[in-house]
């Protein structure tokens, strides 16, 4: 997840792999969430230690927001096919 670029472009932010070494990747849109999400991600936190930012002390959210992470962090690992950080 490190290797990857979060960027803002043209009103979206994107997820863009840089050094692509075997065929075309094409960089992912992701919505301003999913950025905050990949950010955290991209500092070495948990998806509870997300989820707990994230929830602004509403303890109630934590498990929805904690597997919202996890399905996002697979979902830009199957796309960039990168192995598990």
């Amino acid at each position: 997840m490190n290797q990857l670029i979060l960027r803002y472009a043209a009103g979206n932010w994107w997820l863009i792999m840089p050094e692509q070494k075997s065929g075309y990747i094409a960089p992912l849109q992701i919505n301003d969430s999913a950025a905050e999400m990949v950010k955290y991600l991209k500092e070495g936190k948990s998806a509870e230690e997300i989820a707990s930012i994230l929830s602004e002390g509403d303890s109630s959210l934590i498990s929805e927001i904690t597997s919202d992470v996890e399905a996002l962090h697979k979902s830009v690992l199957n796309h960039f096919k990168l192995k598990t950080d």
